[in-house]
Protein backbone atom coordinates (compact mmCIF):
# COMPACT_ATOMS: atom_id res chain seq x y z
CA UNK A 1 0.00 0.00 0.00
CA UNK A 2 2.79 2.44 0.80
CA UNK A 3 4.33 1.81 -2.65
CA UNK A 4 1.01 2.65 -4.31
CA UNK A 5 0.74 5.86 -2.32
CA UNK A 6 4.19 6.97 -3.50
CA UNK A 7 3.34 6.22 -7.18
CA UNK A 8 -0.03 8.02 -7.25
CA UNK A 9 1.47 11.56 -7.37
CA UNK A 10 3.33 10.59 -10.57
CA UNK A 11 0.27 9.09 -12.27
CA UNK A 12 -0.60 12.32 -14.07
CA UNK A 13 2.93 12.80 -15.39
CA UNK A 14 3.07 9.16 -16.49
CA UNK A 15 -0.26 9.43 -18.35
CA UNK A 16 0.90 12.66 -20.01
CA UNK A 17 4.07 10.93 -21.20
CA UNK A 18 2.14 7.95 -22.57
CA UNK A 19 -0.28 10.30 -24.33
CA UNK A 20 2.60 12.19 -25.99
CA UNK A 21 4.28 8.96 -27.10
CA UNK A 22 1.02 7.72 -28.65
CA UNK A 23 0.57 11.05 -30.43
CA UNK A 24 4.10 10.88 -31.89
CA UNK A 25 3.60 7.25 -32.94
CA UNK A 26 0.31 7.97 -34.72
CA UNK A 27 1.75 11.11 -36.34
CA UNK A 28 4.74 9.10 -37.58
CA UNK A 29 2.46 6.40 -38.99
CA UNK A 30 0.40 9.08 -40.74
CA UNK A 31 3.57 10.57 -42.24
CA UNK A 32 4.65 7.12 -43.49
CA UNK A 33 1.19 6.63 -45.00
CA UNK A 34 1.46 10.00 -46.76
CA UNK A 35 4.90 9.08 -48.15
CA UNK A 36 3.50 5.83 -49.59
CA UNK A 37 0.43 7.62 -50.94
CA UNK A 38 2.62 10.18 -52.74
CA UNK A 39 4.51 7.38 -54.50
CA UNK A 40 1.67 5.04 -55.46
CA UNK A 41 1.53 6.24 -59.09
CA UNK A 42 5.21 7.09 -59.38
CA UNK A 43 5.83 4.68 -62.26
CA UNK A 44 3.02 6.09 -64.42
CA UNK A 45 0.34 3.46 -63.74
CA UNK A 46 -2.60 5.87 -63.67
CA UNK A 47 -5.17 3.44 -65.10
CA UNK A 48 -4.96 0.84 -62.33
CA UNK A 49 -8.09 0.30 -60.23
CA UNK A 50 -8.23 -1.83 -57.12
CA UNK A 51 -7.28 -2.35 -53.51
CA UNK A 52 -4.52 -4.45 -51.98
CA UNK A 53 -2.65 -4.79 -48.70
CA UNK A 54 1.10 -4.64 -48.24
CA UNK A 55 2.77 -5.47 -44.93
CA UNK A 56 6.24 -4.41 -43.89
CA UNK A 57 8.39 -3.60 -40.90
CA UNK A 58 9.96 -0.27 -40.06
CA UNK A 59 13.42 -0.70 -38.64
CA UNK A 60 14.87 1.64 -36.00
CA UNK A 61 16.64 3.64 -38.75
CA UNK A 62 13.29 4.32 -40.48
CA UNK A 63 13.93 2.00 -43.43
CA UNK A 64 11.40 -0.68 -44.37
CA UNK A 65 12.12 -4.39 -44.42
CA UNK A 66 10.18 -7.60 -44.98
CA UNK A 67 7.94 -5.89 -47.59
CA UNK A 68 5.35 -8.34 -48.88
CA UNK A 69 1.95 -8.51 -50.45
CA UNK A 70 -0.56 -9.52 -47.81
CA UNK A 71 -3.73 -9.40 -49.90
CA UNK A 72 -3.79 -9.19 -53.68
CA UNK A 73 -5.97 -6.84 -55.68
CA UNK A 74 -6.32 -9.50 -58.36
CA UNK A 75 -4.28 -7.32 -60.71
CA UNK A 76 -0.54 -8.15 -60.76
CA UNK A 77 0.34 -4.67 -62.11
CA UNK A 78 -1.50 -2.94 -59.26
CA UNK A 79 0.08 -5.25 -56.70
CA UNK A 80 3.54 -4.48 -58.11
CA UNK A 81 2.81 -0.73 -58.10
CA UNK A 82 1.77 -0.94 -54.43
CA UNK A 83 4.93 -2.85 -53.50
CA UNK A 84 7.02 -0.29 -55.41
CA UNK A 85 5.30 2.57 -53.58
CA UNK A 86 6.21 1.06 -50.21
CA UNK A 87 9.80 0.37 -51.35
CA UNK A 88 10.13 3.94 -52.66
CA UNK A 89 8.92 5.41 -49.37
CA UNK A 90 11.48 3.45 -47.33
CA UNK A 91 13.88 5.66 -45.33
CA UNK A 92 12.02 8.83 -46.44
CA UNK A 93 10.28 9.69 -43.16
CA UNK A 94 12.61 10.22 -40.22
CA UNK A 95 11.57 7.94 -37.38
CA UNK A 96 11.37 9.66 -33.99
CA UNK A 97 13.72 8.02 -31.51
CA UNK A 98 11.23 8.30 -28.66
CA UNK A 99 8.44 6.09 -30.03
CA UNK A 100 10.01 2.63 -29.97
CA UNK A 101 13.48 1.18 -30.11
CA UNK A 102 12.61 -1.96 -32.03
CA UNK A 103 10.90 -2.88 -35.23
CA UNK A 104 7.35 -1.69 -35.94
CA UNK A 105 5.24 -4.05 -38.04
CA UNK A 106 2.57 -2.45 -40.24
CA UNK A 107 0.01 -3.35 -42.86
CA UNK A 108 -0.86 -0.71 -45.44
CA UNK A 109 -4.10 -0.91 -47.38
CA UNK A 110 -3.46 0.80 -50.74
CA UNK A 111 -6.29 1.96 -53.00
CA UNK A 112 -5.01 2.84 -56.47
CA UNK A 113 -7.79 5.39 -56.98
CA UNK A 114 -7.65 7.33 -53.73
CA UNK A 115 -4.25 6.39 -52.35
CA UNK A 116 -4.13 4.95 -48.87
CA UNK A 117 -7.60 3.72 -48.08
CA UNK A 118 -7.30 4.17 -44.32
CA UNK A 119 -6.33 7.83 -44.21
CA UNK A 120 -7.65 8.79 -40.76
CA UNK A 121 -5.01 6.97 -38.75
CA UNK A 122 -2.71 6.30 -41.66
CA UNK A 123 -1.75 2.68 -41.81
CA UNK A 124 -4.32 0.04 -40.99
CA UNK A 125 -3.65 -0.59 -37.40
CA UNK A 126 -1.87 -3.89 -37.35
CA UNK A 127 1.19 -2.20 -35.93
CA UNK A 128 3.09 -3.81 -33.11
CA UNK A 129 6.05 -1.93 -31.67
CA UNK A 130 8.59 -4.53 -30.62
CA UNK A 131 10.76 -3.09 -27.88
CA UNK A 132 14.23 -4.48 -27.53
Amino acid sequence: LSILLTIIPYKSAFLTLISKLCFFLFQYIEDVSDAIHARRLQHGQTDLIGLCEVSFAIDPDGCFSDIRLRKTSGNPELDLAALNAVRSASCIVKRPKDIATGEIELTQEIDSNTGCAERGLGLRKLFHPKAK
